[in-house]
């Protein structure tokens, strides 16, 4: 930068979501963590050289769940049939089924989540996901095969 070529440097700080998803948003250690990137950037700006400019984003929101809203599925046998693999976050769970499993062991997974949860929770395929448009238009080169589940 000190050379005076146009340049972008991007930096990923994950502390204060960490701490929010750990020890709530409310906690003293998320503001400790919002205060230290508070902080950060004000030692940045102040040795960055003229003209420089500082983009600063969050990914989303911070809410606490209480405990009890949280959803602990792992604990009803009928939520893991058939399951392998978790994967995503708390608000967005894939599950990924065991390589053997027929479309009747899906279906009957989705059935058990919605039959467990009612409105409380969308449950897609991958299939109906996309069908859906979810996740947006997908480019050929990205889409799955026709052994979509």
């Amino acid at each position: 930068m000190a050379a005076g070529t146009p340049s972008l440097m991007y930096f990923y700080v994950n502390e204060l979501d960490k701490a929010g998803h750990r020890y709530g948003c409310q906690s003293d250690r998320w503001e400790h963590q919002l205060e230290e990137i508070d902080s950060t950037v004000k030692r940045l700006s102040a040795s960055l050289p003229a003209g420089t400019t500082i983009l600063l984003t969050g990914d989303h929101g911070m809410l606490d769940v209480p405990e009890s809203q949280r959803i602990d599925y792992s604990a009803d046998p009928a939520l893991i049939a058939g399951v392998r693999h978790t994967a995503g976050e708390p608000r967005m769970v894939h599950l990924y089924l065991e390589p053997d499993a027929r479309e009747l062991h899906r279906d009957a997974l989705l059935d058990a989540w919605r039959a467990r949860f009612g409105d409380r929770i969308w449950a897609f395929t991958r299939g109906q996901a996309l069908e859906a448009g979810l996740f947006g238009v997908l480019r050929p080169e990205v889409s799955p095969g026709s052994g979509m589940s």
